[in-house]
């Protein structure tokens, strides 16, 4: 930018862009924006009403570096969802597929106005200088809707040269340094050849580090929610405080000292482990080459702060491997085989604890081994209905204890936290509150209490931050509010605390497969048909939508919008599907405290149970007389059918099988399968009725095991959605062996994920839900929460 631009300013609606400092304002109030993204939206402004590519913008906004892609398309996100649309109705940044973006609001050019004495700026790039605790006053940026303003807050903990080169001088000692990412391949014994990403050249690891004593902390793009608790004075103010604000974050771990965090980073369809300080945002490097092959899920620091363990296994295989890497990079190791929780390590460091299960029998069981894998014991065991829940565990600070949770398959919501004692087995109920369900938990630092995300069974959409005095207090809230919170860490020594914030945009999008429209939304909200799809015979469309909190089931008409209710309450409603003969709508819901079976009048009354089995993907028939699914009784899969009046069902076949769905003719299933539990996921075709397997072929990387398919109208196909490099699109698989075609093209970064798609009685149309999920850290921090202790 030259140095005459960075002398005006610009307005436009309500906004204005100071582009001497970077910033942009909403009615005089500051929005929080990283430099780049701020950068982006002036290049679009200077050039307003023109069309500028994607390599133009990167080369403006990126001129001396090179970076990838999403980079871009990250930034643009996040100005669409800032500024909106014109008061014309236009959206202010528009995309012109193949061609570029452009900025189409009324810009007017002004002169830069003087901040120095006026404003607070959260970029400045000058020293501090010290404080003067006698009058200090400490701010913190809130959130506003799409405005940030500020209010008070507590400045960051920064980094002296002496303990980042005391750390760094410390691991450089006991960890080896692999150099020139030289690949190679790990051999398991048991379960032979596992591809192992490529690891990234680590010359001069220390860079990253000794950036951090360089100038002042920055700020940038740091955000505060301020909660009020109800009740317990400890926790009457607690703050989340943004760590990364990409919103393609997976798994994250942070060190025992609370300097450094680790997480999965999704980009283009492909994940990476990555390294960061705390406190500065620049200084994050990569430990592992982008990947497609495989999944960095379940990360853990070591005691000693040295590696990280995490899990990795082949997409569509739900058997992982335990792998560890120093923080200074270097190859991954293989250290166990077949676990299926994250490890919680002993306070000693010479132990860890993982949970593993047996989908064949459904026996769930505790063990332990030694940091090197070896030395396995089993401390416990559970075997169907009441078993452990996978993935959390947390070791006790006193080493005594293994927290972990346990439920009843036959009963929803009835996930419960215990301790199982390490040496014994023995295990104690902690607490008494039953949960919907329970995705962290960790110990404070000083073992006074448990904090944990969970959903209670009110609210089983939402999960948020608990916290639970040791051994039976009351839990306390420490969130409320319509955000996910999920994977969650705390600092062993300092008692620093990180979690996961999950959002998830989903619109319901009509396409005209005749006229070959353009794609168009048909949906007012932005949680509308997560839960299930489906048309009716006179061309109505059902849709799941969740509006504060409550879920439902909607039917429109996709000609006039128009549109009813047909169910309410705090239940869960979920995967529709209408008879052929119009007379009834089936459908999934958690009425009768499990997932059961239900089936409604196309009106919406007359709301009928028809099975107590616990019911995944139900299909209709044809002919409208029978209803099949995928079901898990007693830890075992299994393909049933029923009819639509209720009664017994039938069980047709004990295979690994999920999401079936029937074929035109109704004379064939297709469905997700495997052999047994070590073995690769497939699609498979089987008799209507009958337990064998007429053809099979594998699950394409691309594919999802979550990704719904249907039949081609002639039955001589199948239509997947495929992901490549993060974005979704329909796909055509013919079951003669023929090459899979690609129906759509869509290439939206904003909506880059299909989450649901039902194609219409005639053909004509397809709805589809269209999402975007927005998973990034925060940490937890204020002088009143559990982080101090």
């Amino acid at each position: 930018m030259s140095k005459q631009t960075r002398q005006r300013a610009y307005e436009f609606e309500d906004f204005r862009l100071d582009a001497a400092h970077l910033l942009l304002y909403q009615n005089e109030r500051q929005i929080s924006l990283a430099p780049k993204v701020v950068e982006t939206l002036l290049a679009l402004v200077e050039r307003s009403g023109e069309v500028l590519s994607k390599d133009e913008l990167m080369e403006i906004v990126w001129a001396d570096s090179t970076v990838e892609e999403s980079n871009l398309s990250q930034n643009l996100y996040l100005l669409r969802k800032t500024l909106g649309e014109t008061s014309g109705g236009e959206p202010l940044i528009e995309t012109l597929r193949r061609r570029g973006y452009r900025f189409n609001g009324d810009v007017r050019c002004i002169e830069a106005r003087e901040t120095g004495t006026t404003e607070n700026h959260l970029l400045k790039e000058t020293q501090p200088a010290e404080p003067d605790i006698s009058n200090s006053h400490h701010f913190r940026v809130e959130h506003r809707g799409n405005v940030v303003a500020l209010a008070d807050w507590r400045d960051a903990e920064t980094y002296s040269t002496e303990s980042v080169a005391e750390e760094l001088s410390k691991n450089s000692a006991t960890d080896e340094v692999v150099e020139n990412g030289i690949q190679s391949e790990i051999i398991e014994p048991e379960t032979g050849t596992h591809a192992v990403p490529e690891v990234e050249s680590k010359t001069n690891k220390a860079a990253w580090l000794l950036t951090a004593i360089c100038g002042t902390i920055l700020l940038s793009g740091a955000f505060f929610l301020w909660q009020k608790l109800r009740s317990d004075s400890r926790f009457e103010k607690i703050e989340l405080k943004a760590l990364t604000m990409s919103g393609n974050i997976g798994d994250s771990a942070i060190s025992p000292d609370g300097k450094l965090f680790a997480y999965a980073k999704n980009e283009n369809g492909k994940q990476s482990l990555w390294i960061r300080q705390t406190q500065l945002r620049e200084s994050e490097i990569r430990l592992t080459e982008p990947t497609a092959e495989s999944s960095f899920v379940g990360l853990s620091f070591t005691p000693d702060g040295n590696k990280i363990y995490f899990l990795s296994g082949a997409k569509n295989n739900s058997i992982k491997q335990l792998y560890a890497i120093s923080i200074l990079g270097g190859q991954p190791t293989v250290v166990l085989d077949d676990v299926d929780s994250p490890p919680a390590f002993a306070p000693d460091g010479k132990r860890f604890a993982f949970m593993r299960g047996n989908s064949k029998t459904g026996i769930s069981a505790l063990f332990i081994a030694d940091v090197d894998g070896s030395a396995l014991r089993k401390v416990a065991e559970r075997a169907p209905p009441l078993n452990f829940r996978l993935r959390p565990l947390a070791w006790s600070p006193d080493g005594k204890n293994i927290v972990c949770v346990v439920y009843d398959r036959t009963f929803l919501s009835s996930l419960k936290i215990v301790e199982i004692d390490a040496e014994t087995g023995a295990e104690t109920a902690v607490g008494n509150q039953l949960w919907s369900e329970i995705e962290a938990i960790a110990w404070t630092k000083d073992g006074t209490g448990l904090i944990f995300t969970a959903s209670e069974p009110k609210k089983p959409l939402y999960s948020q931050i608990w916290f639970l005095p040791y051994p039976n207090g009351t839990p306390h809230r420490l969130t409320n509010d319509l955000v996910n919170y999920g994977n969650l860490s705390v600092a062993r020594d300092s008692g620093e605390i990180i979690v996961r914030q999950l959002q998830t945009e989903n619109q319901v999008w009509l396409i005209d497969s005749v006229s070959n429209a353009t794609p168009r939304r048909i949906t007012p909200n932005n949680s509308d048909g997560e839960h299930g799809l489906a048309w009716t015979p006179d061309n109505r469309l059902i849709y799941s939508s969740v509006i504060n909190g409550s879920n439902s089931l909607q039917k429109m008409s996709v000609q006039d919008s128009s549109q009813s209710s047909l169910t309410n309450g705090e239940y869960i409603f979920s995967e529709p599907c209408a008879t052929a003969d119009g007379r009834y709508i089936v459908y999934v819901s958690t009425q009768a405290q499990h997932y059961y079976l239900w089936r409604m009048g196309a009106d919406g009354r007359d709301a009928k149970q028809l099975s107590e089995d616990y019911i995944e993907h139900p299909t209709c028939s044809p002919d409208a007389s029978r209803i099949f699914y995928s079901t898990v009784m007693d830890g075992k899969r299994s393909l049933r059918e029923i009819s639509i009046n209720g009664g017994e069902p039938r069980i047709i076949s004990e295979r690994i099988i999920f999401f079936p769905q029937i074929s035109p003719d109704a004379t064939r299933i297709a469905c997700f399968y495997r052999a047994d539990a070590k073995a690769a996921w497939q699609i498979a075709i089987l008799p209507t009725g009958e337990d064998r397997v007429l053809q099979s072929f594998n699950l394409p990387k691309t594919v999802k095991l979550s990704s719904p398919f249907v039949w081609s109208k002639d039955g001589d196909a199948l239509i997947l959605v495929e992901t490549r490099e993060g974005v979704s699109n329909f796909w055509s698989y013919p079951l003669n062996g023929q090459t899979p075609t690609q129906l759509t093209n869509f290439a939206d970064e904003s909506l880059p994920i299909i989450n649901n798609f039902a194609v219409s009685p005639d053909g004509s149309q397809i709805a589809l839900t269209r999402a975007r999920k927005i998973n990034d850290i925060v940490q937890i921090v204020g002088g009143d929460s559990p982080t101090v202790r």
